[in-house]
């Protein structure tokens, strides 16, 4: 349903130099400001679409994305003297992370949830997913730029989702609403950038932490083609995800898939 608060998308300004492409047609409404002062080293972009064509996961997952799916794209780049221009990879992720569920319940009201490392849930199913791509300098070590992207599942397509993911995909809004595309867009990036340019600041972690559907639960481990049983008992300062499996063996995982059975009610 539709927040029964809609404030005029005039109240919704954003502070990042933002690109916002065709089909998205009622992006004309949303108001733009110049970037706020970042560090000299440190460039920044973000582009806004309606739908992205042939999109593909972290394990190279296809992505469904309709019209009604709006992806963000940000584009991070650093000179390498600058040891302090943003996130790292991971940290960038979780990042947005934090910031998609801080805006879709800013827009909606509810509450999602995070399955790690870079899915959003609502209800039981996934309404976002966000996949962060990087370069670095291979004489250097250092990180040359960040690519991070999200696409979110806005409304439910009108021919509804395709047979095989009817059951694990979900939708932010279950009707089209006004500026809900502009809001949610104006609340994710003002959020992100806010974590982006503090990133001595960590704000989001703990919000990370408590949004987690993996803490407190057992799940499966899937890793170099073999699914292990384990349990989720914490996520480190670096969001690594601990686990415990069932041989007593504790591990930091720091990337790859994880199962989680969740309930129709999650968050």
């Amino acid at each position: 349903m539709c927040p029964t608060s809609t404030p005029r998308t005039e109240n919704v300004v954003l502070r990042s130099m933002t690109t916002v492409f065709a089909p998205l047609r009622a992006a004309a409404s949303v108001a733009l400001m110049p970037a706020r002062p970042a560090p000299t080293t440190t460039t920044s972009k973000s582009c806004v679409s309606a739908m992205s064509a042939m999109g593909s996961g972290a394990t190279s997952h296809v992505c469904f994305a309709p019209v009604v799916s709006p992806p963000f794209d940000e584009l991070l780049a650093s000179d390498a003297s600058d040891d302090a221009a943003g996130l790292h990879a991971g940290s960038a992720t979780a990042a947005a992370a934090a910031a998609m569920c801080q805006a879709i319940e800013a827009v909606t009201g509810q509450q999602p949830g995070i399955k790690w490392v870079n899915d959003i849930f609502l209800h039981g199913k996934k309404v976002c997913g966000i996949l962060t791509e990087a370069a670095v300098g291979l004489e250097t070590g250092t990180l040359n730029y960040m690519v991070l992207g999200a696409g979110v599942n806005l409304y439910p397509p009108a021919e509804g989702f395709p047979e095989e993911i009817q059951s694990i995909a979900g939708s932010v809004l279950e009707h089209s609403c006004p500026e809900a595309k502009n809001r949610l867009v104006g609340e994710f990036l003002n959020r992100f950038w806010d974590f982006y340019a503090h990133p001595e600041c960590r704000a989001y972690l703990e919000d990370y932490r408590a949004r987690s559907l993996a803490i407190g639960r057992n799940v499966t481990v899937l890793s170099a083609g073999k699914a292990v049983s384990a349990y989720a008992y914490g996520i480190d300062d670096d969001f690594r995800l601990l686990v415990r499996y069932d041989s007593g063996k504790t591990e930091a995982l720091s990337y790859g898939e994880i199962r989680i059975q969740l309930a129709e009610s999650a968050p």
